[in-house]
């Protein structure tokens, strides 16, 4: 489930970032001129996916479960899009977005 999502559109293009309520997945930031979708996992390992479209991308958005929907549309299919393993979020990185969630958790009691 998505908790927050901010759209920023300049001169280069779109970017969606999104921080996500999941068990895998911390946040995603999606550049819409490349169509590229960056995954953020909880443990901090950053994946880039391409080729993923608009269309793709809200479907992601859109899905009960963006986890379930990265693993069975996105990653089954390496060679439609293809991936690439970019780098390790530092432990702060990791912590202020796990404090969004928290902060989100905390308000929906």
């Amino acid at each position: 489930m998505i908790i927050k999502r901010d759209v920023t559109q300049d001169d280069t293009g779109k970017l969606i970032e999104c921080i996500i309520n999941s068990a895998n997945i911390l946040k995603t930031n999606y550049f819409a001129h490349r169509n590229r979708l960056f995954v953020f996992f909880n443990r901090g390992h950053v994946y880039s996916y391409n080729n993923i479209n608009e269309e793709l991308y809200n479907e992601f958005e859109d899905s009960d479960s963006q986890g379930e929907f990265l693993r069975k549309v996105i990653m089954k299919n390496p060679h439609k899009y293809p991936y690439m393993k970019e780098f390790k979020l530092n432990s702060s990185e990791i912590e202020d977005a796990k404090k969004i969630l928290k902060e989100w958790k905390d308000n929906q009691v």
